[in-house]
């Protein structure tokens, strides 16, 4: 897999992922913002692996929904290491 981003000024990148354009943009939302992007993954992931087991297992299905609810942190508590006792 080859993916190439090239910088479109702002927070906007422009480029393909294996030959197919893709464009990531936390600014003025011409595309998803890379989390949108990594969420829409994780579900897409999610929904092609169930469809593959369905059909393995040769179950006749018309439709399959994937809904990903995703909370997006605000802050980070930072911790530093804590030397053996």
């Amino acid at each position: 897999m080859v993916v190439e981003l090239r910088w479109d000024g702002d927070l906007r990148f422009k480029g393909n992922v294996a030959g197919t354009p893709i464009v990531l943009d936390s600014g003025s939302h011409e595309g998803p913002t890379p989390v949108q992007a990594l969420a829409a993954s994780l579900a897409g992931c999610m929904g092609m692996d169930v469809a593959d087991i369905l059909r393995k297992g040769r179950t006749d299905f018309r439709g399959l929904e994937v809904h990903l609810v995703a909370t997006l942190r605000t802050s980070f508590e930072i911790r530093s290491p804590t030397a053996p006792a």
